[in-house]
């Protein structure tokens, strides 16, 4: 069974560590967070700073125009979440997308690299770093200039999550993972920008020669701001919360399309716990990889849901930002440490409580 939606929204906390490059400085900015909807299926939901906008969402592939079902039986994620008109800030989730290695096929010179067979595109396996430089960074960023590759993360521990969820959901035991981070610096136009690149690579076994990126995210910024902003991107990966409902519904529409029998529900009720499981068992193996990397982190609990969230420290000066969550679900960020919700009159009571260490 193909699990992607699953799959991307419980790696929603894998990027929650990358407070990369220098801890931000302490400013007296507030940023306040709404919750949104995914606007297309209500997949899902995650907090989103106020002034910012969301773009795309689910969408399927049509097999009569992609040349194929190859692509066609799961449900697509393609969200952006912008800053402003110019995406100058933004995070952006990437579709899943199957591919072909036809080199072990008969047919494989009448298909060459780059061709379509059954609506896949043609192509030899690639590890997630050469997947993040070679596909993902040259086809979303296409008008980059002087780029250079700051820093190349494995995440090994985050591949065999990975290896071991997709076990648990039934796939077979040839699904083999790779999981990588890249950090970039370019320039765009006049602006210098740094991003946060991430994807895991499943290589398919069963000699079926089909391998395909999962969970693949990009965040940006332009460099002077990308430290301070790694907080605000941490915050609407950690805020993101599947709608079970909607995870039913396309559970048994994939079994419709790929003629799959299957107990959808028996499944579903083993999700919930498989994503924390999963979480768990990722985010240490990042702050294990990336600690050279990191800013300072602590892991606090929001005092309405009585959840873990792992907060970054801003070592700059001295401060610390802290998260306030208000009870009508939504947060603020307060990068001040000495900002009270109860003294400043646009949050005062309206339940902003700060997490607790």
């Amino acid at each position: 069974m193909n699990w992607p939606i699953v799959r991307i929204l419980a790696a929603a906390t894998l990027l929650a560590a990358f407070a990369w490059g220098q801890p931000a400085k302490p400013s007296n900015k507030l940023v306040r967070f709404h919750r949104v909807s995914e606007p297309r299926e209500g997949a899902f939901t995650m907090l989103v700073p106020d002034g910012w906008s969301v773009q795309g969402g689910v969408y399927r592939v049509d097999p009569s125009r992609a040349g194929g079902a190859g692509n066609s039986v799961a449900a697509k994620v393609d969200f952006i979440v912008i800053r402003d008109a110019a995406g100058t800030a933004m995070t952006h989730r990437l579709p899943d997308r199957l591919y072909k290695d036809m080199r072990s096929s008969p047919a494989a010179g009448m298909f060459p690299p780059g061709s379509n067979y059954n609506g896949m595109v043609v192509s030899p396996p690639m590890d997630a770093m050469s997947f993040l430089l070679n596909v993902v960074l040259r086809q979303g960023r296409p008008q980059a200039r002087n780029v250079q590759v700051m820093a190349k993360v494995p995440l090994p521990g985050v591949a065999r999550s990975h290896n071991q969820i997709d076990r648990s959901m039934g796939l077979t035991p040839d699904f083999q993972n790779d999981t990588a981070l890249v950090l970039v610096a370019y320039d765009e136009g006049r602006t210098q920008y740094e991003e946060v690149l991430y994807t895991d690579i499943q290589v398919w076994g069963m000699g079926v020669g089909m391998w395909g990126n999962k969970d693949t995210y990009m965040a940006r910024a332009p460099a002077s701001e990308f430290a301070g902003l790694c907080p605000v991107f941490k915050l609407m990966n950690d805020s993101t919360k599947l709608n079970s409902q909607w995870i039913i519904r396309e559970l048994q529409s994939q079994s419709a399309r790929g003629k799959i029998i299957a107990d959808v529900q028996q499944h579903n009720q083993q999700i919930d716990a498989e994503i924390v499981r999963h979480r768990q068992a990722t985010n240490a193996e990042i702050n294990n990889q990336m600690q050279l990397l990191l800013a300072d982190k602590t892991t606090e609990i929001n005092p309405h849901t009585g959840k873990r969230d792992i907060v970054p420290i801003y070592n700059g000066q001295g401060a610390q930002a802290h998260v306030f969550f208000g009870n009508d679900g939504t947060a603020v960020l307060a990068t001040d440490p000495n900002w009270d919700p109860e003294k400043d009159p646009n949050y005062a009571r309206k339940g902003y409580t700060m997490t607790q260490e």
